[in-house]
């Protein structure tokens, strides 16, 4: 199962949804309170906003009550959708076009979400350093979280803008002191994530043992277009990973390649601190970004019109463009 957190155009209320096989938008909560209408239900929306909230946070702690009437909203939708245009209960369309929704990040709220730092052996030979002898990592704050077609803001504070392609994880109930062993038992699903990174200042921050801002301006965390749930992936450890830049290939692995795996991290993390449903895990980037590169970096950095495709197998493909921060004023 696809699922993503969008919003209709035009409208300011995010909501839950899930892609169609034909590649459509299904507004989940709208078609479930639909076909619980068919069913005699006498208060359909309230039930299906029980069964499918409208956040995502909330729905993924729903567990498989969530998934299972979601199950049926897609296939109500699709088999609905086969012979016409189904229309919800307030008349809106319960299928729709990509182009008719803005992607937001799947997961806009999570209690919190862990990044890992040089965790494929590659990116380390990039950069001379050796490599940790446990998990490290930064947090990434909600706040630069953007979603699939949404814009990287550049500016005159980032002349150093790099891109990182990484696999991310989703939790899917809470959880602490959690051993290897039964770690996939706490994994939703996954998603791709795009660590940008603002790198003078990123250096800047490092050399004092700190890094925050480097990591966390507005829109450094793309993420997307949608949440697969884990039983479409048959083995997240050996998944494709490329990043182009303007269609130039920048990044090429496999999650292979990842020094500490999803279970190490969810073990290493979880005897820390309490996993809770909806966190997120970054889980490191290959080697090929800009800063590795020799002997001027300079040249690969991301400037204003920049396209950026982060494809992950079996994922998808999470695509952003940077822009230039407009003028105090200028914006519409």
């Amino acid at each position: 199962m696809k699922l993503l957190t969008f919003r209709k155009r035009g409208e300011l209320t995010a909501r839950v949804g899930a892609m169609s096989g034909r590649g459509e938008v299904i507004d989940l909560t709208s078609a479930y309170a639909s076909y619980l209408h068919e069913k005699g239900e006498p208060d359909p929306i309230g039930s299906a906003q029980a069964s499918i909230p409208l956040d995502m946070v909330e729905f993924i702690r729903g567990g498989q009550t969530s998934l299972m009437s979601a199950a049926t909203a897609i296939a109500y939708a699709e088999e609905k959708g086969a012979i016409g245009t189904p229309l919800g209960l307030n008349g809106e369309h319960l299928l729709m076009a990509q182009d008719q929704i803005e992607f937001l990040p799947p997961v806009p709220r999570p209690s919190k979400m862990i990044s890992a730092g040089m965790n494929y052996r590659e990116h380390l030979a990039d950069s001379g350093k050796p490599g940790p002898e446990r998990p490290v990592a930064f947090l990434q704050l909600p706040s630069a979280f953007v979603g699939h077609l949404g814009n990287i803001v550049w500016t005159e504070r980032t002349p150093t803008l790099d891109y990182e392609i990484e696999l991310a994880f989703i939790i899917g109930k809470r959880g602490k002191y959690i051993g290897r062993d039964e770690a996939i038992d706490y994994v939703y699903g996954f998603t791709i994530y795009n660590d940008i990174s603002e790198r003078a200042l990123q250096l800047d921050e490092m050399k004092h043992g700190l890094l925050l801002g480097g990591k966390n301006m507005d829109t450094f965390a793309p993420m997307g277009p949608w949440i697969v749930t884990k039983d479409e992936i048959k083995d997240p450890h050996n998944l494709t990973l490329i990043l182009r830049v303007n269609g130039e290939v920048r990044q090429h692995s496999n999650t292979r390649n990842m020094t500490f795996n999803i279970f190490d991290q969810i073990s290493y993390w979880s005897n820390l601190m309490t996993l809770y449903p909806g966190d997120i895990f970054g889980t490191g980037t290959p080697s090929g970004v800009a800063l590795g590169r020799r002997p001027n970096p300079e040249p690969y950095y991301l400037k204003p019109g920049d396209t950026v495709e982060a494809v992950i197998e079996g994922l998808g493909a999470l695509i952003n463009r940077v822009i230039k921060e407009p003028e105090a004023g200028c914006e519409g």
